[in-house]
């Protein structure tokens, strides 16, 4: 790494108000707080599936590591190719975040009662795509407004 093509910001003093002045502009600035807003819920009530997908498999499948294993795999797949498409096609726009959350929701609503393992990868790959679409969309579309502002 060549330091002297390193383009690094200038410190900025620290003023008083400043978190609060930024926290006025996002709630002021509505892609940003419906951003932040289904980041903050779709973080708290998706993002824990290290923790629930083990006690699904275990619990409700009635299964092993096996499964576990094909599972995390088929959510993992689906978040890369749902990534992939995002990043292709360019879907950022606050229709896509809010579409990619709703049917989040409802392929979360349809793993829960899944009975056996034949259908809960398929439904799992859904729900890994969505986040990924939901999440990735909120990102590019946070980047081209940015690019937009000229903060890039």
């Amino acid at each position: 790494m060549r330091e002297t093509e390193l383009n690094r910001p200038e410190n900025v003093a620290e003023r008083k108000g400043a978190v609060r002045a930024g926290l006025r502009y996002v709630f002021d600035t509505p892609p940003l707080w419906i951003g932040f807003m289904m980041l903050a819920i779709i973080g708290t009530l998706s993002y824990n599936f290290a923790v629930t997908l083990p006690i699904f498999v275990t619990r409700v499948l009635h299964s092993s590591e096996r499964t576990f294993t094909l599972l995390y795999s088929t959510f993992s797949a689906g978040a890369v190719v749902c990534s992939l498409i995002i990043a292709h096609r360019g879907l950022a726009r606050i229709r896509h975040i809010i579409l990619g959350a709703a049917l989040l929701g409802v392929t979360m609503l349809l793993l829960a009662p899944v009975p056996s393992v034949g259908r809960a990868p398929i439904i799992l790959g859904g729900v890994a795509a969505l986040v990924a679409a939901a999440l990735g969309a909120w990102a590019s579309h946070r980047y081209i407004n940015n690019a937009e502002a000229g903060l890039h």
